[in-house]
């Protein structure tokens, strides 16, 4: 038996990693400065405050970490509100658990309200019962708290919860804590999908045929 599927946000519910994926250097234009080859590279794994620090820290950006957050955020948040959209198929696969009476979360680096703006602006708010980030948390999915936090919530055992992520270093952590994993193809993570495929229980091209994949996450105990 599930006792509940956590979803990551960007690249597995919608499809935002192309915005994300050239963020920092379109952030930096903003200010003035050109950003020097490998910066998506560098900005991959961090959080938006490890961003901002590495934007100080590499780029002598003359501004507090604070003052970043809030500009990082404030762009963002249009995004979500007015752009985004979801991936393909996972509307109906979200109906599919919904049915089955399965608890679901998300767990996201992006802030609170720029997930609940996406979710909202897509109707898919209404899924999720619980909706945790790793500002909540304090760390970054390099440690699994995000994941065991949205888990607790959902008053879920881990080793009885599937973790959905697009992302090859989150599919790591969350196994590190013992959670089934899921991963599911994106573009903007086209490098290093046969590790995302070998990393996680079940790798997902897309969502289509949501019962049949639903019938799959039930093998997986």
């Amino acid at each position: 038996m599930i006792d509940a599927v956590i979803f990551d946000l960007d690249g597995t519910i919608l499809d935002s990693m192309p915005m994300w994926n050239n963020f920092g250097r379109k952030y930096l234009k903003s200010l003035g400065i050109k950003a020097r080859k490998g910066i998506d590279d560098d900005l991959f794994t961090l959080t938006p405050e490890q961003s901002a620090e590495y934007f100080i820290s590499e780029y002598g950006v003359k501004k507090t970490v604070s003052e970043m957050l809030e500009e990082m955020k404030a762009i963002s948040y249009g995004y979500y509100q007015n752009e985004v959209e979801i991936k393909a198929g996972i509307r109906e696969f979200l109906q599919v658990l919904s049915e089955q009476e399965i608890p679901l979360g998300v767990a996201t680096v992006t802030n609170q309200a720029s997930t609940r703006a996406g979710l909202t602006r897509n109707n898919l708010i209404q899924y999720f019962s619980t909706i945790m980030t790793v500002d909540d948390v304090g760390i970054g999915k390099e440690n699994p708290a995000v994941f065991l936090e949205a888990a607790r919530l959902l008053k879920a055992d881990p080793q009885k919860s599937i973790v959905v992520e697009d992302a090859l270093h989150a599919v790591k952590t969350a196994k590190s804590a013992d959670f089934i994993t899921v991963g599911i193809y994106d573009e903007g993570n086209e490098s290093f999908q046969a590790e995302l495929k070998n990393a996680c229980d079940l790798y997902l091209k897309d969502y289509s045929n949501p019962r049949e994949i639903f019938e799959l996450l039930t093998r997986l105990f």
